[in-house]
C-alpha cells in the first residue's frame, strides 16, 4: 500500500466504488459523499441498498429512475445536513449490528 499514490487510490475508488455503481447518478452533496464512503468500506451494493431503505425505494441494489427520484426528493425535503445526518446514523446502525452479531 505504501507504493500506491493518492492518484492511483483515487482512480481505484472512482472505478470500483463510484462510477457505474449508481451512486454516480445521484445528486452530489454531503449525504452522497457519505454514501460513497460507506460503499468504499462496506461495498457499493450495500451502500445502495441501505440508501434505498432510507428513502423508501425498492431495495434491490440498483439505482434506477425511481431510486434517483426518491433520493432527490428525500434530500430536497430534508436538506443536505439532515440527509447527511441520517446517512451517518444509518452507518452507525449498520456497524453496530455487525458487532452485535459477531462480537468476537
Amino acid at each position: 500500500m505504501q507504493s500506491i499514490t493518492a492518484e492511483i487510490a483515487a482512480a481505484i475508488g472512482l472505478m470500483h466504488y463510484y462510477n457505474g455503481t449508481g451512486l454516480d447518478t445521484l445528486p452530489w452533496g454531503p449525504a452522497t459523499d457519505n454514501l460513497v464512503d460507506f460503499g468504499w468500506g462496506s461495498g457499493p451494493h450495500q451502500a445502495v441498498k441501505s440508501m434505498q431503505r432510507l428513502v423508501g425505494a425498492a431495495v434491490d441494489g440498483i439505482v434506477g429512475q425511481d431510486t434517483r427520484e426518491k433520493y432527490a426528493r428525500w434530500v430536497h425535503d430534508l436538506g443536505w445536513q439532515k440527509a447527511n445526518d441520517a446517512v451517518v446514523e444509518m452507518r452507525k446502525t449498520f456497524y453496530r449490528a455487525i458487532v452485535a452479531n459477531h462480537p468476537d
